[in-house]
């Protein structure tokens, strides 16, 4: 859904979602898999982010990327810490 949405604010934020895949998977499977959940989370966000700044709203893409990059590099990595 991230990818094809037709508005990129709803996009970006769409792919605060992939955290939750990123949780399942760093409790379940491999780091390698938390790290290909992590490269699709970052690319479709930062589309989505030239796409809005683009648009002029340069402020509100950047911040909005990095809430995404916090939550799904963080999710991650705190149960990894803490099955570890």
């Amino acid at each position: 859904g991230s990818w094809t949405a037709a508005d990129p604010t709803v996009g970006l934020m769409s792919c605060a979602a992939l955290a939750v895949s990123g949780g399942y998977l760093a409790f379940f499977h491999t780091a390698k898999l938390v790290t290909a959940n992590l490269a699709i989370a970052f690319g479709v966000a930062a589309v989505h982010a030239l796409r809005m700044a683009f648009e002029g709203q340069e402020v509100l893409a950047l911040s909005m990327y990095f809430l995404v990059i916090e939550l799904n590099a963080g999710v991650p990595l705190a149960i990894q810490i803490v099955i570890h």
